[in-house]
């Protein structure tokens, strides 16, 4: 099993997944499960190994947020 550690923005975040001190992002507006996260789909369909999500919430890639 392959490892995989997930340096990313507002849009990698989610409370509980990210060190504890790093700004979240979700669970906000559609997304309110971490099963529904990007990241959590893309582990679950490749079968990695996450070890880190180190992601911090600032801006949002569209800045709407």
């Amino acid at each position: 099993m392959e490892n995989l550690v997930i340096f990313g923005d507002s849009y990698s975040t989610y409370e509980g997944y990210i060190p504890e001190k790093h700004a979240i992002y979700y669970p906000k507006l559609d997304v309110t499960d971490v099963e529904n996260t990007w990241w959590k789909k893309f582990i679950k369909k490749s079968g990695y190994n996450l070890i880190l999500n180190d992601s911090w919430s600032g801006s949002t890639i569209c800045y709407t947020g």
